[in-house]
């Protein structure tokens, strides 16, 4: 059985490289999505290595909402493989 803490990374991780993906699929700076959804590009460099964990649902639905793509499809979907 997976401990909480491996289950929460590999969510991270999931949601991380979709993100990553989906950014440079449509050829966007990280600058460019940190000023789109109102964070720093840091915070977008943490997110799509898997290493931010205070993602809100409120950041986690802009984010979502820019890439056109389900909240859904982003935490249960993995971009890399489709």
């Amino acid at each position: 059985m997976n401990k909480p803490n491996s289950i929460l990374g590999e969510k991270l991780e999931l949601i991380g490289n979709n993100l990553y993906f989906l950014r440079h699929a449509r050829k966007l700076k990280m600058t460019v999505v940190a000023q789109s959804v109102g964070v720093s590009h840091p915070v977008i460099s943490q997110i799509e290595n898997g290493r931010y964990t205070a993602l809100s649902v409120g950041l986690l639905l802009k984010l979502s909402e820019l890439y056109n793509v389900t909240l859904d499809d982003l935490m249960t979907r993995s971009y890399l493989t489709a």
